[in-house]
């Protein structure tokens, strides 16, 4: 049975995720985790897109996450084959790394969004993982600090406005309205199936 056709709409929200095949724990190790939130990040920056939040958990992610004109797709398949590709040359390891394409939900409801962001904050906490939660997060910030660079409640990257989650959710109606002709076709033509 062939895959559902994703929802794309530029200035879209989406709550992204994915896990690791046979629920390996990747991210266990917290330079790998490092290593995918640096990647993350350049991709960030070359393709423009806004997080709102973002977790690693040791076998899967959740991001937050405001496509930009870059098609999101081409954005998720450079990070996650980018990411597979350095991981499997790392440890001389052949093969997927992932369970599967990634999952990409739509956030189309405003007050929908803090709830996912709630969500993504508080996974670890939920897994009881905390601890472990901690220790990477110390990590990830010292090297940071090696780096010269540093981590500000300001820094744009990782925090983000209730102006920004407004002006996005104006952006996403305007696009939407003129995209909802189209959905109001395919959710008819999937009925009558």
């Amino acid at each position: 049975m062939p895959r559902r056709p994703r929802v794309l709409i530029e200035g879209a929200v989406y709550h992204v995720y994915n896990r690791f095949a046979r629920g390996e724990d990747v991210f266990g190790d917290p330079e790998e985790a490092i290593e995918f939130i640096e990647l993350l990040r350049s991709v960030k920056q070359r393709d423009q897109f806004v997080v709102f939040a973002w977790c690693v958990m040791s076998n899967h992610y959740h991001i937050a996450i405001r496509s930009s004109a870059v098609p999101l797709p081409r954005t998720m398949q450079f990070l996650q084959g980018r990411f597979s590709r350095d991981f499997n040359r790392r440890w001389g390891r052949t093969g997927p790394l992932w369970q599967s394409r990634y999952k990409a939900k739509v956030i189309d409801e405003p007050g929908y969004l803090p709830r996912v962001i709630q969500y993504i904050h508080l996974n670890p906490v939920r897994a009881g993982e905390l601890a472990g939660v901690l220790r990477k997060h110390t990590v990830v910030v010292s090297r940071w600090v090696r780096q010269g660079r540093q981590l500000r409640d300001d820094d744009e990257e990782f925090s983000v406005t209730i102006e920004t989650i407004d002006k996005a959710f104006s952006e996403l109606a305007t696009r939407q309205n003129k995209y909802s002709g189209r959905n109001k076709i395919k959710r008819e033509k999937t009925k009558n199936r």
